[in-house]
Protein backbone atom coordinates (compact mmCIF):
# COMPACT_ATOMS: atom_id res chain seq x y z
CA UNK A 1 0.00 0.00 0.00
CA UNK A 2 1.15 3.52 -0.80
CA UNK A 3 -0.19 6.74 0.72
CA UNK A 4 0.11 10.13 -1.00
CA UNK A 5 -0.30 13.03 1.44
CA UNK A 6 -2.07 16.30 0.71
CA UNK A 7 1.29 17.91 0.03
CA UNK A 8 2.38 15.13 -2.32
CA UNK A 9 -0.96 15.24 -4.16
CA UNK A 10 -0.53 18.95 -4.84
CA UNK A 11 1.66 18.07 -7.83
CA UNK A 12 -1.29 16.27 -9.42
CA UNK A 13 -3.40 19.46 -9.49
CA UNK A 14 -3.26 20.82 -13.04
CA UNK A 15 -4.68 23.69 -15.07
CA UNK A 16 -6.75 23.25 -18.22
CA UNK A 17 -7.46 26.15 -20.56
CA UNK A 18 -10.79 24.58 -21.52
CA UNK A 19 -12.05 24.54 -17.94
CA UNK A 20 -13.82 27.52 -16.31
CA UNK A 21 -11.88 29.48 -13.71
CA UNK A 22 -13.54 27.66 -10.82
CA UNK A 23 -12.31 24.22 -11.89
CA UNK A 24 -9.01 22.36 -11.85
CA UNK A 25 -8.05 18.79 -12.70
CA UNK A 26 -6.59 16.09 -10.49
CA UNK A 27 -4.51 14.00 -12.83
CA UNK A 28 -1.62 11.59 -12.52
CA UNK A 29 0.15 10.20 -15.54
CA UNK A 30 -0.41 6.51 -16.04
CA UNK A 31 -3.61 6.48 -13.98
CA UNK A 32 -7.11 6.12 -15.34
CA UNK A 33 -8.61 8.93 -13.31
CA UNK A 34 -9.01 12.51 -14.54
CA UNK A 35 -11.04 14.25 -11.86
CA UNK A 36 -12.54 17.73 -11.93
CA UNK A 37 -12.12 19.75 -8.76
CA UNK A 38 -13.47 22.96 -7.28
CA UNK A 39 -10.79 25.66 -7.46
CA UNK A 40 -11.31 27.13 -3.98
CA UNK A 41 -10.24 30.75 -3.58
CA UNK A 42 -7.42 31.59 -1.18
CA UNK A 43 -9.83 32.93 1.46
CA UNK A 44 -11.68 29.60 1.69
CA UNK A 45 -10.06 26.98 3.91
CA UNK A 46 -10.08 23.34 2.88
CA UNK A 47 -10.36 20.53 5.41
CA UNK A 48 -8.97 17.06 4.78
CA UNK A 49 -9.62 13.54 5.98
CA UNK A 50 -7.16 12.69 8.74
CA UNK A 51 -4.49 10.32 7.43
CA UNK A 52 -3.79 8.84 10.86
CA UNK A 53 -7.49 8.08 11.27
CA UNK A 54 -7.57 6.31 7.91
CA UNK A 55 -4.49 4.28 8.93
CA UNK A 56 -6.17 3.41 12.24
CA UNK A 57 -9.21 2.10 10.40
CA UNK A 58 -7.06 -0.05 8.13
CA UNK A 59 -5.07 -1.47 11.05
CA UNK A 60 -8.26 -2.36 12.92
CA UNK A 61 -9.75 -3.87 9.78
CA UNK A 62 -6.73 -6.15 9.42
CA UNK A 63 -7.68 -7.71 12.75
CA UNK A 64 -11.39 -8.03 11.93
CA UNK A 65 -11.07 -9.00 8.27
CA UNK A 66 -7.82 -10.92 7.53
CA UNK A 67 -8.44 -11.30 3.73
CA UNK A 68 -7.48 -7.64 3.30
CA UNK A 69 -3.89 -8.40 4.33
CA UNK A 70 -3.18 -10.08 1.01
CA UNK A 71 -4.16 -6.87 -0.80
CA UNK A 72 -2.14 -4.62 1.50
CA UNK A 73 0.98 -6.71 0.92
CA UNK A 74 1.04 -6.09 -2.86
CA UNK A 75 4.03 -3.85 -3.57
CA UNK A 76 3.69 -3.26 -7.30
CA UNK A 77 1.20 -3.69 -10.15
CA UNK A 78 1.49 -7.11 -11.75
CA UNK A 79 -1.72 -7.60 -13.73
CA UNK A 80 -4.95 -5.83 -14.63
CA UNK A 81 -7.22 -7.25 -11.98
CA UNK A 82 -5.88 -8.87 -8.84
CA UNK A 83 -2.28 -7.91 -8.27
CA UNK A 84 -2.41 -4.13 -8.22
CA UNK A 85 -1.01 -2.06 -5.38
CA UNK A 86 -3.54 -0.23 -3.26
CA UNK A 87 -2.84 3.53 -3.31
CA UNK A 88 -4.51 6.20 -1.16
CA UNK A 89 -4.59 9.82 -2.33
CA UNK A 90 -5.49 12.78 -0.11
CA UNK A 91 -6.61 15.36 -2.64
CA UNK A 92 -6.01 19.02 -1.65
CA UNK A 93 -9.28 20.30 -3.20
CA UNK A 94 -12.96 19.26 -3.14
CA UNK A 95 -14.43 17.19 -5.94
CA UNK A 96 -17.30 18.77 -7.88
CA UNK A 97 -19.23 15.51 -7.97
CA UNK A 98 -18.21 13.49 -4.87
CA UNK A 99 -18.12 14.94 -1.38
CA UNK A 100 -15.83 12.54 0.45
CA UNK A 101 -14.07 9.74 -1.42
CA UNK A 102 -14.28 7.27 -4.29
CA UNK A 103 -12.33 4.47 -5.94
CA UNK A 104 -10.52 4.79 -9.27
CA UNK A 105 -8.04 2.99 -11.51
CA UNK A 106 -9.63 -0.44 -11.59
CA UNK A 107 -10.76 -0.10 -7.98
CA UNK A 108 -7.19 0.11 -6.72
CA UNK A 109 -6.95 3.82 -5.86
CA UNK A 110 -8.96 5.47 -3.12
CA UNK A 111 -9.09 9.24 -3.42
CA UNK A 112 -10.11 11.18 -0.29
CA UNK A 113 -11.30 14.65 -1.23
CA UNK A 114 -11.03 17.89 0.71
CA UNK A 115 -14.15 19.65 1.94
CA UNK A 116 -15.06 23.23 2.81
CA UNK A 117 -16.47 22.13 6.15
CA UNK A 118 -14.79 20.22 8.95
CA UNK A 119 -14.71 16.45 8.55
CA UNK A 120 -15.70 14.52 11.70
CA UNK A 121 -13.86 11.30 12.50
CA UNK A 122 -17.11 9.39 12.09
CA UNK A 123 -17.29 10.45 8.44
CA UNK A 124 -13.70 9.34 7.82
CA UNK A 125 -14.48 6.02 9.53
CA UNK A 126 -17.57 5.55 7.38
CA UNK A 127 -16.07 6.30 3.97
CA UNK A 128 -12.79 4.47 4.63
CA UNK A 129 -14.45 1.10 5.27
CA UNK A 130 -17.03 1.64 2.52
CA UNK A 131 -14.35 2.34 -0.10
CA UNK A 132 -12.27 -0.59 1.13
CA UNK A 133 -15.40 -2.67 0.56
CA UNK A 134 -15.09 -1.80 -3.13
CA UNK A 135 -11.45 -2.90 -3.06
CA UNK A 136 -12.42 -6.24 -1.50
CA UNK A 137 -15.22 -6.84 -3.98
CA UNK A 138 -13.04 -6.12 -6.98
CA UNK A 139 -10.17 -8.30 -5.76
CA UNK A 140 -12.10 -11.32 -4.50
CA UNK A 141 -15.50 -11.16 -6.24
CA UNK A 142 -14.97 -9.24 -9.45
CA UNK A 143 -17.99 -8.83 -11.72
CA UNK A 144 -16.18 -9.05 -15.07
CA UNK A 145 -13.50 -11.71 -14.83
CA UNK A 146 -13.87 -15.18 -16.29
CA UNK A 147 -14.83 -16.60 -12.90
CA UNK A 148 -17.72 -14.54 -11.55
CA UNK A 149 -19.10 -17.29 -9.29
CA UNK A 150 -18.46 -15.46 -6.01
CA UNK A 151 -20.03 -12.28 -7.29
CA UNK A 152 -23.06 -14.20 -8.56
CA UNK A 153 -23.37 -15.90 -5.19
CA UNK A 154 -23.53 -12.46 -3.57
CA UNK A 155 -26.14 -11.26 -6.09
CA UNK A 156 -28.26 -14.30 -5.33
CA UNK A 157 -28.13 -13.59 -1.60
CA UNK A 158 -29.10 -9.99 -2.31
CA UNK A 159 -32.00 -11.03 -4.57
CA UNK A 160 -30.63 -8.97 -7.44
CA UNK A 161 -33.06 -8.73 -10.40
CA UNK A 162 -32.78 -11.16 -13.31
CA UNK A 163 -34.05 -10.85 -16.85
CA UNK A 164 -33.15 -11.62 -20.45
CA UNK A 165 -29.91 -9.73 -21.03
CA UNK A 166 -27.54 -9.04 -23.88
CA UNK A 167 -24.24 -10.55 -22.76
CA UNK A 168 -20.77 -10.48 -24.28
CA UNK A 169 -19.88 -13.86 -25.77
CA UNK A 170 -16.63 -13.62 -27.74
CA UNK A 171 -14.53 -11.63 -30.17
CA UNK A 172 -14.96 -12.48 -33.87
CA UNK A 173 -11.44 -12.21 -35.23
CA UNK A 174 -12.54 -12.47 -38.87
CA UNK A 175 -15.16 -9.73 -38.67
CA UNK A 176 -13.28 -7.75 -35.99
CA UNK A 177 -16.43 -7.33 -33.91
CA UNK A 178 -17.71 -8.28 -30.46
CA UNK A 179 -20.34 -11.03 -30.52
CA UNK A 180 -23.18 -10.99 -28.00
CA UNK A 181 -25.81 -13.51 -26.97
CA UNK A 182 -29.11 -13.21 -25.16
CA UNK A 183 -29.92 -15.26 -22.07
CA UNK A 184 -31.35 -14.88 -18.61
CA UNK A 185 -28.89 -13.42 -16.15
CA UNK A 186 -28.52 -10.89 -13.36
CA UNK A 187 -29.33 -7.55 -14.96
CA UNK A 188 -26.27 -5.85 -13.43
CA UNK A 189 -24.07 -8.34 -15.34
CA UNK A 190 -25.39 -6.98 -18.63
CA UNK A 191 -22.26 -6.10 -20.61
CA UNK A 192 -24.20 -3.62 -22.76
CA UNK A 193 -23.74 -1.29 -19.79
CA UNK A 194 -27.20 0.02 -19.20
CA UNK A 195 -29.15 -0.78 -22.35
CA UNK A 196 -31.52 -2.95 -20.32
CA UNK A 197 -34.49 -1.06 -18.88
CA UNK A 198 -33.86 -2.62 -15.45
CA UNK A 199 -30.13 -1.90 -15.38
CA UNK A 200 -29.15 -0.18 -12.09
CA UNK A 201 -28.53 3.45 -13.03
CA UNK A 202 -28.63 5.15 -9.63
CA UNK A 203 -26.22 4.80 -6.70
CA UNK A 204 -28.71 3.07 -4.41
CA UNK A 205 -29.60 0.56 -7.15
CA UNK A 206 -26.07 -0.63 -7.86
CA UNK A 207 -25.05 -3.99 -6.34
CA UNK A 208 -21.42 -2.90 -6.05
CA UNK A 209 -22.59 -0.14 -3.70
CA UNK A 210 -24.73 -2.63 -1.79
CA UNK A 211 -21.64 -4.79 -1.35
CA UNK A 212 -19.56 -1.86 -0.08
CA UNK A 213 -22.30 -0.86 2.34
CA UNK A 214 -22.74 -4.45 3.51
CA UNK A 215 -19.00 -4.62 4.11
CA UNK A 216 -19.03 -1.35 6.07
CA UNK A 217 -22.01 -2.52 8.11
CA UNK A 218 -20.27 -5.71 9.23
CA UNK A 219 -16.65 -4.60 9.52
CA UNK A 220 -16.63 -0.96 10.60
CA UNK A 221 -14.51 -0.24 13.65
CA UNK A 222 -16.90 1.86 15.72
CA UNK A 223 -19.85 -0.55 16.05
CA UNK A 224 -21.94 1.65 13.78
CA UNK A 225 -25.17 -0.12 12.81
CA UNK A 226 -26.45 2.72 10.62
CA UNK A 227 -28.14 1.44 7.46
CA UNK A 228 -28.83 4.20 4.94
CA UNK A 229 -30.29 2.02 2.19
CA UNK A 230 -33.40 1.11 4.15
CA UNK A 231 -35.32 4.08 2.74
CA UNK A 232 -34.88 2.53 -0.72
CA UNK A 233 -36.37 -0.78 0.36
CA UNK A 234 -33.01 -2.56 0.66
CA UNK A 235 -32.87 -4.58 3.89
CA UNK A 236 -29.87 -4.88 6.17
CA UNK A 237 -27.49 -7.71 5.23
CA UNK A 238 -27.90 -11.01 7.01
CA UNK A 239 -25.35 -13.44 8.45
CA UNK A 240 -25.17 -15.39 5.17
CA UNK A 241 -23.73 -12.32 3.47
CA UNK A 242 -21.25 -11.81 6.29
CA UNK A 243 -20.17 -15.44 6.04
CA UNK A 244 -19.68 -15.11 2.28
CA UNK A 245 -17.48 -12.04 2.78
CA UNK A 246 -15.38 -13.73 5.44
CA UNK A 247 -14.82 -16.72 3.14
CA UNK A 248 -13.83 -14.69 0.07
CA UNK A 249 -10.14 -15.11 0.80
CA UNK A 250 -10.27 -18.90 0.80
Amino acid sequence: MKIYTVEECQEFITEDKYLPFYQKKFYKEGKSWNIYLANISDHRHCYHHNIDRVKWNIEKLQEKYPPINKILEIEKDEDEYRNKRLELYFCPLPNLGFQNAEVWNGNRDIVFYARCTQIPRSMTDYVTIHELGHIIQYYYACDHREDTSKWREYLKLRNAPRDICTIYDHWDEDKKIEVYREEEDFVCMNSKMGNHEKYPHYWHERPIEHFAEDFRYFFNNINDDYWGLEEYGIPKPDEKIKELMLNLGE
